[in-house]
C-alpha cells in the first residue's frame, strides 16, 4: 500500500512539472526542453533520487511529451510540446 501511494504522490509531481514545461514550451515557441537531473531535484524537492524514480518521471511526460532523449544520466530532452498544445 505504501508504494501505491508513494507513486501516486510521484506521478501528481510529475504532472506538475510536464505542465510547467508545455507553458514554458508554449511561451517561449519551443518543441521542447531538457531537464537537468539538478533542475529535478530541485522542483521534485529530493535531494537524491533512485533510478526507478527517473523512470516514472520520463513514463509520466509522455502523455504531453512523447519524443525523450535521454544524453546521459544527468538530463534528458522531452519534446513535440507544440503539437500537442495546438
Amino acid at each position: 500500500m505504501q508504494q501505491i501511494d508513494l507513486r501516486e504522490g510521484a506521478r501528481r509531481q510529475h504532472r506538475a512539472i510536464s505542465l510547467f514545461a508545455v507553458i514554458q514550451c508554449w511561451m517561449g515557441n519551443l518543441e521542447g526542453v531538457v531537464f537537468r537531473r539538478r533542475d529535478l531535484e530541485r522542483l521534485i524537492g529530493l535531494e537524491r533520487f533512485k533510478e526507478k524514480r527517473m523512470d516514472w518521471l520520463q513514463e509520466d511526460l509522455r502523455e504531453l511529451f512523447p519524443y525523450q532523449l535521454e544524453f546521459c544520466k544527468d538530463s534528458f530532452q522531452l519534446t513535440n510540446a507544440l503539437k500537442l498544445v495546438h
